[in-house]
């Protein structure tokens, strides 16, 4: 359902669709969401699963989860419920085979129609560079090349099931800059992760202009940790996963190595964290529960799985809690050396029967 306040709204983005995308030169911007009927009467938010995402030029398997994690994180900050691909396809080291949650499972644990949820088909293509000589020195005694690489990030959106046609289609331009001072050890590409942040937020702001946007108060003021470890299991059609690296190297070794895959998601990580991480495995550190602390949750504490699967980023945690299509979603987490279940109530049945129980 397209509500009335939004419509002008809505054709305002598009007009200013390119200015709205700053440094990046949008090359097709397509909006069909107003041809689609929403299948639930209400015209609830559906969920959207970022399907296996394609990337041409050198990227490491790895690479792919951090970039895929840059756009996923920029929808689940906007209020999209997001299934993100790494959370359905995960590499088993010891039997040597692909292993991960069928999506359809996943969707039907957490109450979810296939029928109403979306895809977003990810491409990032590597269409060529130029190279420059950079002359430094008032003199110009030195002088050094220079390769700028350009490329695009590819979104489009279309139903979960079927072959319908595209109802959204983004691809914006970028140039990756060797020499920007935003390149670091621990990510070469800053451009393109802009790039990935920014269709993000695209496709966010026209899903709300279309559907109901979720309430967000049962999640405000919390702040979780993710813990990355996905990364390192994570296999791209034949790729073999980044954590094979590592297998012949004493712990220490392997710990230093590792550091700089951590800071990719936080640079500020310390080396205690990193070894928390490790040691404790997939999840979601509790820096600050907020509004999740009247359920009993706890700065401190460590969410392992969300229902019955693994915690495997913020959006495993935000899908259910925007969704809001089960009764209650029970965690499992880890505090201090136990482990305990936290339920958060989704409707006011689940809510006063937990009330009843906890004194919440």
């Amino acid at each position: 359902m397209v509500h009335g306040r939004w419509r002008v709204a809505v054709g305002l983005l598009l007009m200013l669709g390119v200015a709205a995308c700053g440094r990046f030169e949008v090359k097709r911007d397509v909006d069909r969401l107003a041809e689609l009927k929403p299948e639930t009467a209400e015209g609830a938010m559906p969920a959207l699963v970022v399907t296996e995402p394609f990337f041409s030029g050198a990227f490491e398997p790895y690479q792919v989860v951090q970039k895929s994690h840059d756009l996923v994180s920029s929808l689940t900050r906007e209020g999209i419920p997001v299934v993100a691909p790494w959370e359905y396809r995960t590499y088993d080291l010891d039997r040597g085979m692909l292993l991960g949650t069928n999506v359809l499972w996943l969707l039907r644990d957490e109450e979810v129609s296939a029928d109403e949820a979306l895809r977003l088909d990810l491409r990032v293509i590597m269409t060529g560079g130029s190279r420059e000589v950079a002359v430094q020195g008032e003199q110009g005694v030195a002088t050094g090349a220079q390769h700028r690489q350009s490329g695009e990030v590819r979104v489009v959106v279309r139903r979960l099931k079927g072959e319908d046609a595209p109802l959204m289609e983004l691809t914006l331009g970028f140039v990756e800059d060797p020499m920007s001072p935003e390149v670091t050890t621990w990510d070469a590409r800053p451009e393109l992760r802009a790039a990935l942040r920014e269709a993000g937020r695209v496709v966010a702001e026209r899903l709300r202009g279309h559907y109901d946007a979720p309430e967000q108060d049962r999640i405000q003021g919390v702040r979780m940790a993710f813990n990355p470890q996905p990364m390192f299991v994570y296999a791209v059609r034949d790729g073999r996963p980044l954590m094979e690296s590592f297998l012949g190297m004493d712990a220490m070794d392997a710990l230093a190595s590792k550091l700089r895959y951590y800071q990719y998601f936080d640079p500020d990580i310390s080396v205690d964290r990193v070894m928390e991480f490790e040691e404790r495995g997939p999840g979601l550190l509790v820096e600050a529960p907020g509004s999740l602390s009247a359920y009993g949750l706890e700065a401190g504490d460590y969410i392992t799985h969300v229902g019955e699967h693994e915690a495997l980023g913020r959006q495993s945690l935000w899908r259910p809690l925007l969704l809001e299509r089960e009764a209650a979603v029970a965690l499992q987490i880890r505090r201090g050396g136990a482990r305990r279940k936290v339920v958060i109530p989704l409707s006011d049945e689940a809510a006063r029967a937990l009330s009843s129980r906890t004194g919440f």
